[in-house]
């Protein structure tokens, strides 16, 4: 998550951006914390100087307890998650989960306690606010920022309280209480940040009469990359010896440029090829995996190995 600094941080800096942070969970049980969570899909967030301000009370208007403020340059990725875990010495490494640090203070919380909390920017503008009303506490949205907004009522006692989903209504409706937390992962609801697309995308279709379509896409694009169709014979399930398949398809590297087994990328990084029925013998059985090496960096990458029957 932090291997981006410069770029990433001068650009935030720059133009600062919020993407769409949000109090994702909070835990009332052993230990107490606070978890917040970038939803964007795209934006990596500069939430250093973010502050979370919490508010606790056994009935009536909950009283202020407490904020804390995140040390600077912490870069919160797409879809990731940061964790305010009490006690300790404030800005310390999280003792009991995977990411976030200790907020120096205690949160005095019991799974009947009524917590509020709200997360700030760095330049104190308010983000985000939450109201657990658990046994007796004040009606409405109380301790409501101005220029934020609060619907329903979060009426529910437990430890855990998690956000729902990865969509923020500003509603009590967002939330519910559970009997376990999820501290530096997604909540059940959410979904984590799709993996990246692998950077040789070989596909193959026929309709079983001898035909074949084949197509390369590199992801990013690599410019006129020298490419190799290794086709085996063998069946190995992928797990052959040479990128997946069988060493069978070792002599196919000296083929040469111009054919369907190498060749070069076009300029947007993709090959197609188009081979009408008896192109193929009908029902024989095949492995294939494309290898591209990067004209830029000479690095090999390569598909996944791909099973066929024409």
């Amino acid at each position: 998550m932090r291997i981006i600094y410069s770029l990433v941080f001068f650009a935030v800096a720059m133009f600062p951006v919020h993407g769409q942070v949000v109090i994702n969970e909070f835990n009332a049980g052993t230990p107490d914390f606070v978890e917040i969570r970038n939803l964007s899909l795209t934006q990596t967030v500069n939430v250093g100087g973010y502050t979370v301000e919490s508010y606790q009370s056994s009935g009536g208007t909950p009283a202020f307890e407490g904020s804390y403020t995140l040390p600077a340059s912490i870069m919160l990725g797409p879809r990731e998650e940061f964790v305010l875990e009490e006690n300790g010495t404030a800005g310390a490494p999280t003792a009991s989960f995977t990411c976030g640090v200790r907020t120096g203070y205690n949160y005095n919380w019991t799974n009947t306690r009524n917590i509020i909390l709200i997360l700030r920017d760095s330049s104190n503008q308010p983000l985000d606010y939450v109201y657990r009303n658990a046994s007796g506490g004040a009606s409405g949205a109380p301790n409501l920022p101005a220029g934020l907004t609060w619907s329903g009522s979060f009426n529910a006692s437990g430890n855990a309280c998690s956000r729902l989903t990865d969509v923020d209504n500003n509603s009590a409706n967002d939330w519910t209480a559970s009997s376990a937390a999820s501290a530096c992962s997604d909540n059940p609801g959410q979904t984590a940040l799709p993996p990246p697309p692998p950077p040789v995308q070989l596909l193959l279709t026929t309709t079983g009469v001898g035909d074949i379509i084949a197509s390369v896409q590199t992801t990013p694009a690599l410019s006129n990359g020298e490419f190799w169709n290794l086709v085996s014979f063998q069946n190995n399930g992928g797990n052959g010896p040479l990128f997946g398949i069988g060493l069978d398809a070792l002599p196919q590297i000296a083929s040469p440029t111009g054919s369907i087994f190498h060749d070069y990328l076009n300029s947007s990084g993709l090959w197609s090829f188009n081979g009408p029925p008896g192109s193929v013998m009908a029902g024989l059985y095949v492995e294939v995996v494309t290898v591209v090496v990067n004209p830029s960096t000479a690095q090999v990458v390569w598909s996944n190995a791909l099973p066929m029957t024409f």
